[in-house]
């Protein structure tokens, strides 16, 4: 079954490195209602942002979750070039149709320090996931997805998959194999994430060396990297490195205020 993949995921190969890193948002439903959402992201893309995420770590209410997606895409429809991607920490967050979706971040592999790092997911699940989004005509984001930051954040509290630690030698020769043998197997987007409340980003120097590589191997594949991330600062660190750094509890904790500040640091 053919996957349809998403304009938004498609660099061209003869760019280089990008120069100008993009700042996304990622909307937790459960967390604040529709209007409160639609409010934040208005307010997020008047001062520069450029893409938006939902999705959450845990189950989301079917109904919310559609009316969140709705209320986003509503926002964004009046500019072509903010995407709206879907990030599912469960199966029941796929949207009921592609209108204002840009696509889905479906994972294809989980890098993570549980048994051999690895963490496959089963063949049927991705089976019937990329059955509901080819019904739905919903564009599928091939993704490999590195778990990299806090044992404590809520991600890892609710998978029980420990993040890779990139401070140990084998874990980052785990995490380049890794990286490489996706990128040879048509991954669309390689996402770093520490975790909802992690207390650090993403090991900055792991980051740029899987730069390096994808733009060795697939410079089509994007880079986002996500978690841990509560100041410009700590965004800066990715700047021209990543395509997108994503900021979640920061965001919902002022209401997006310091969107600009942000935007600053990584350009």
């Amino acid at each position: 079954m053919a996957e349809r993949i998403s304009p938004f995921f498609q660099r061209k190969e003869d760019l280089p490195v990008p120069k100008r890193t993009k700042l996304s948002m990622i909307i937790d439903p459960p967390k604040q209602p529709p209007k409160v959402t639609a409010e934040r992201i208005e307010k997020f893309l008047q001062k520069g942002g450029s893409a938006v995420l939902i999705g959450g770590s845990g189950f989301i209410e079917p109904d919310n979750f559609d009316r969140t997606v709705e209320a986003v895409t509503q926002v964004t429809s009046a500019s072509s070039d903010v995407p709206v991607w879907i990030l599912p920490g469960h199966l029941k967050q796929i949207p009921k149709g592609n209108k204002g979706v840009a696509g889905v971040l479906n994972y294809v592999h989980i890098l993570g320090s549980q048994g051999d790092f690895e963490n496959t997911y089963p063949k049927r699940t991705r089976e019937y996931v990329a059955g509901i989004l080819e019904q739905r005509q919903i564009p599928s984001i091939r993704t490999l997805y590195i778990l990299c930051g806090d044992p404590n954040a809520s991600v890892s509290q609710i998978s029980g998959i420990l993040p890779l630690d990139l401070s140990s030698s084998q874990a980052k020769a785990v995490l380049l194999d890794g990286v490489g043998h996706w990128l040879k197997n048509g991954i669309n987007c390689v996402f770093f994430e520490a975790g909802s409340n992690s207390l650090e980003p993403a090991n900055n120097g792991a980051v740029v060396q899987v730069r390096q590589i994808i733009d060795i191997i697939s410079p089509s594949t994007l880079l986002i990297v996500s978690g841990g991330i509560g100041t410009p600062g700590q965004a800066k660190l990715f700047a021209g490195v990543a395509d997108y750094v994503n900021i979640g509890g920061h965001f919902e904790g002022n209401g997006a205020l310091d969107t600009a500040d942000f935007v600053r640091a990584l350009n």
